[in-house]
């Protein structure tokens, strides 16, 4: 009798297997208001989201504060102004939802959190180290500033380029003496005529002051004395230097001696 089993092998193993239907996914339709792929990329897109609603909440607040006292007619009627500023935010809303949620926007930020996932975080031993180099290193290039905008200002003022010293000390009047008359920079137009009389000549010079009702004086140091003090500094850090390649140099190690 015959049989109507199939043995393996037969005629219908090569043929192709029915597919089953394929289910719909998330990403497939759905309507204006359907997630694209919802669950993924979550802190991607509400980061975007949370930086285009201040945009959109700034933008609406212009709208209503410095933009309608441009406009008469909503000048006059507060109401449309504000109107016009919620109308602005809800499409701004619909186009920020729109944009966000389209395949290739979607997408880009789904993979843009894939990869932020695969960033290796530093630990909080080698972020306290890295932050302390920075801060350290900020402040050193802060007082590098500082100094060199010290020294070119002084310079400047002495070679007459400036007209106020950033460096001056204060010298009582009773302790005045005519050298620092020369160097003194008053800016109180009521008494720098006084001192200005007293610089031509220099014999009455501290009488004229005293006379004047000034307690103290503002004075720069001479730049014979600033110059002076700049080689002695140049001198010391010079050999600091020096002392310190040497004795370094005297640590190396030792040479080999042949023998004879």
């Amino acid at each position: 009798m015959a049989s109507d089993v199939i043995a393996p092998g037969g005629a219908d193993e090569g043929s192709e297997r029915p597919r089953p239907p394929q289910q719909p996914t998330s990403s497939m339709g759905g309507g204006f208001f359907h997630i694209y792929k919802s669950g993924q990329g979550y802190w991607t897109r509400m980061g975007t989201i949370a930086g285009s609603g201040l945009i959109g909440i700034l933008t609406a607040n212009f709208i209503y504060s410095d933009l309608r006292p441009r406009i008469p007619y909503l000048e006059a009627h507060h109401g449309w102004a504000l109107g016009v500023a919620l109308i602005f935010l809800a499409v701004y809303a619909l186009f920020v939802f729109w944009f966000t949620n389209r395949p290739t926007s979607a997408d880009f930020l789904i993979a843009t959190d894939s990869e932020m996932k695969k960033v290796n975080w530093t630990s909080r031993k080698e972020l306290l180290g890295s932050t302390r180099v920075v801060i350290l290193f900020m402040f050193l290039i802060a007082m590098l500033l500082f100094l060199l905008d010290v020294e070119f200002g002084q310079l400047f003022y002495y070679l007459r380029i400036l007209q106020t010293s950033p460096l001056s000390y204060t010298v009582d009047v009773n302790n005045l003496q005519p050298t620092h008359i020369a160097a003194s920079t008053v800016t109180d137009p009521n008494t720098k005529a006084v001192l200005l009389q007293a610089r031509e000549q220099i014999g009455n010079s501290l009488g004229l002051i005293q006379a004047s009702g000034i307690k103290s004086v503002e004075c720069v140091m001479s730049g014979m004395h600033w110059l002076i003090g700049h080689l002695i500094g140049l001198v010391v850090v010079g050999a600091g230097i020096f002392f310190f390649m040497r004795t370094d140099k005297g640590k190396g190690p030792a040479r080999r001696v042949r023998g004879t």
